[in-house]
């Protein structure tokens, strides 16, 4: 046993977390994990390393390790949001009131309304999300164009339980339970590093548990052998998730992060390619050796 070993066991050190911080990732669904991550880890690190009477500083110029250290200080910032936008009636009933005056821009009504939504997605606030549900049906029927098209847009975030639909609409393709979901695609290099950014793909999708259907949202890195093709231009990546475990929608997305922890998404250089492994059920419900036949055809980033 080595010496820095020994001194923490022999000073018997515990990981304190914060219970603000956990709660706050179970009610998120997944929103979070990748803060509540960071946050562990550092903890983790900065426990560790005054067991063994070092300063956890030292590890700042690692770039993995500043990557978590700025995204463990998100959860703290979605806390203060969360206390800091409450949507109760009276919010409800103000939006109401500026929506149906000419003091205030729709466009920042719109904005606003945006972050609320936000933010009582993160925290599951039901009663909220019920109000603010209120509010876009209503403006479904309003005279301006914009904030109809608007309140489209964030119903689809509401519903779908991540902004992944505001910039344009997904467009959806049909799979069945039990076929392969494995996604490939070819990235540009022009916004991110190889070397110093993390790819994930984000994935919203109903729980596996049997005993629920609501969305869930995980996160998968991309590792060296998800590349399949790097050049100074572009790099393919390839990454299986199994098969469909039930039935629902299957949202998906890359998302870039960068050394200083900033979310982005990388451009695309053609549209993405899933192969599916479809299962022909016109005669039987199981499956045979020839009905595994590659499915080519170019998909979207929507399942259903």
């Amino acid at each position: 046993m080595d010496e820095p070993q020994q001194q923490l066991e022999d000073n018997k050190s515990f990981v304190v977390l914060k219970k603000s911080h956990f709660d706050l990732s179970l009610r998120a669904r997944g929103k979070a994990e990748l803060y509540f991550h960071a946050y562990f880890w550092t903890t983790y690190l900065d426990t560790v390393a005054k067991a063994c009477g070092q300063d956890s500083s030292t590890f700042e110029s690692v770039p993995r390790i500043a990557t978590l250290r700025n995204l463990s200080t998100r959860p703290q910032v979605v806390l203060e949001k969360i206390k800091s936008m409450p949507f109760g009636q009276q919010q409800y009933r103000q939006f109401v009131e500026d929506f149906c005056g000419r003091q205030i821009k729709k466009v920042n009504l719109i904005e606003n309304l945006q972050r609320y939504l936000f933010v009582a997605q993160i925290a599951d606030n039901k009663e909220s999300l019920k109000l603010i549900e209120k509010i876009l049906v209503q403006l479904l029927g309003f005279q301006d164009i914009f904030v109809r098209d608007q309140a489209t847009v964030l119903l689809n975030m509401l519903y779908d339980g991540v902004d992944w639909q505001m910039q344009s609409a997904f467009r959806p393709i049909v799979r069945c339970v039990g076929q392969h979901f494995k996604l490939e695609m070819t990235l540009r290099r022009d916004n991110f590093s190889l070397a110093n950014d993390t790819i994930f793909v984000g994935v919203s999708a109903p729980c596996n548990l049997p005993s629920t259907h609501d969305p869930v949202l995980s996160w998968h890195r991309i590792e060296e052998r998800n590349i399949m093709k790097t050049t100074s231009h572009e790099v393919s990546i390839s990454i299986n998730f199994g098969k469909f475990w039930k039935c629902g929608f299957y949202d998906w997305r890359v998302i870039l992060v960068d050394g200083k922890g900033a979310l982005c998404t990388p451009k695309l250089t053609s549209q993405p390619k899933t192969h599916s492994f479809p299962i022909s059920r016109q005669h039987r419900m199981s499956l045979d050796d020839h009905d595994a036949v590659d499915d080519a055809e170019e998909e979207e980033d929507q399942f259903a």
